[in-house]
């Protein structure tokens, strides 16, 4: 189970403090579409290393670019624009 699934399983008081963790400048709704993907990188690594954390950033981008494409078809207006949002945020 991935730690996003466990995440959402845990009681109200510490679902409202994981909320706080999540602002404009990463919404917890591209946590939640990328939790897959951000679980898989190797962050830890990335913070030491300039070279791979650019990498990673590049790839993030690629991610959100996905989605965008997926949820365009979708007609999501608000996960279109916070997608938009982060993607201008991040760049």
């Amino acid at each position: 189970m991935s730690q996003w699934n466990q995440v959402q399983q845990l009681e109200i008081k510490f679902l409202e403090q994981v909320d706080q963790f999540y602002d404009d400048n990463f919404p917890m709704e591209i946590r939640h579409l990328l939790a897959q993907w951000i679980e898989n990188q190797d962050w830890e690594a990335a913070s030491n290393n300039e070279t791979m954390a650019t990498i990673l950033l590049q790839n993030l981008l690629i991610q959100l670019d996905e989605q965008l494409g997926r949820v365009s078809k979708e007609k999501n207006l608000l996960l279109i624009h916070n997608l938009k949002r982060i993607r201008k945020v991040l760049q």
